[in-house]
């Protein structure tokens, strides 16, 4: 991180949520926060972390305004003429575009900001700094965010004048696994994925090898795992969503397909114990062994008995990382009766004893 701190600038690699309310919160004297610049590589989630900075409770609306896709005259508003009673032109004004609200509350998300042209920037350039365009003066309760891709990612991006990046607070975002992982599990993402990025994270993203295939993602993984769920698990729908890691991401749903019996665990039939040569295995008996109990219907003495034994007969019998894939279902996807039966089993209480401080800092992520 401080190699990236020297040579790329402000490098984020958790929740971009609270960067953004931090800005939002300080007032200046133009009003509604210090507008933020987030540059990050595409499909890394910058859009779904700017609209979950949003306060809905207090009323927020999210405006997701794409700068590449707009002409100058679109920030401006198209020109309508003017004329006096008997025709003849005497002005012309500019109609008010819809995405530069005057009233309510809420964020204006700048996206593809440095994919945009020159001749887009520059309006833009003005609405960040005078919170307006020509005459259209942007509402008090609206903060500015803009998001732009980096130039390697062949993202074909046009550079930003040092004008338009001194108007805002500048963060790099590279998303780090255990923040996609938590997102994940809350967001009902396909369990082999959770699994296989636990294993591999430097497969959550990587740079496109060429101009035509497709690259590792936060949003191709979410694809590949839409496809799982509707059975779609052919090497070429794969690859299709996420180019060369496709390779590695069969060769561990083989694995996951010869995990031992899930049920004959929990019974204490089986007692799993891990291969340090095969790794892999572990999470994917993790990955299961979580969603099993997220899905359990078991009455509560026999569910109390099914959680002890996912620790003594498989969790424990792993290193920590497999094991913290188990944890997170549970907690963070868990209700309170799984929650309190993981924090209080016997089992369950030597795991924490052992990885609880780094569980702590994972799942705070």
């Amino acid at each position: 991180m401080a190699d990236k701190l020297m040579s790329t600038g402000n490098v984020v690699s958790g929740s971009l949520v609270d960067k953004i309310r931090r800005c939002r919160a300080v007032r200046t004297h133009k009003g509604q926060g210090i507008p933020m610049l987030i540059y990050g590589s595409p499909g890394v989630g910058k859009s779904e972390q700017v609209y979950q900075a949003c306060d809905l409770d207090a009323g927020d609306l999210f405006i997701d305004l794409r700068l590449n896709t707009l002409d100058s005259i679109d920030l401006r508003g198209m020109p309508v003429v003017q004329r006096d009673k008997d025709g003849t032109a005497t002005r012309t004004e500019w109609v008010r575009p819809e995405f530069i609200p005057w009233e309510g509350r809420g964020i204006l998300f700048l996206d593809e900001i440095n994919t945009a042209p020159p001749s887009v920037q520059n309006p833009a350039l003005q609405l960040v700094l005078d919170r307006k365009v020509g005459n259209h003066r942007l509402g008090d309760g609206w903060y500015i965010v803009a998001a732009g891709n980096k130039a390697d990612d062949r993202a074909h991006v046009h550079p930003l004048s040092s004008a338009l990046r001194q108007r805002f607070a500048i963060y790099h975002y590279e998303p780090d696994k255990d923040t996609w992982v938590n997102w994940a599990v809350k967001s009902g993402v396909h369990p082999n994925v959770i699994g296989f990025i636990s294993f591999k994270p430097d497969c959550l993203i990587q740079p496109p090898v060429d101009d035509e295939g497709a690259n590792p993602s936060p949003r191709s993984w979410y694809y590949v795992s839409q496809r799982l769920f509707h059975d779609q698990t052919e090497p070429d729908d794969i690859r299709a969503c996420v180019g060369h890691a496709a390779n590695e991401f069969m060769a561990y749903q083989t694995v996951c397909s010869k995990i031992p019996s899930i049920s004959d665990i929990i019974s204490g039939k089986v007692n799993f114990k891990e291969d340090t040569k095969n790794v892999t295995m572990s999470y994917a008996v993790s990955s299961a062994l979580g969603i099993h109990l997220l899905r359990a219907k078991s009455v509560p003495k026999q569910f109390a008995v099914e959680v002890n034994n996912c620790f003594k007969n498989a969790v424990n019998n792993m290193a920590g990382e497999p094991g913290m894939v188990f944890m997170r279902y549970c907690l963070l996807q868990g209700d309170e009766k799984l929650k309190n039966l993981i924090c209080g089993c016997d089992e369950g209480k030597k795991w924490f004893d052992k990885h609880g401080d780094h569980l702590q800092k994972a799942i705070s992520m």
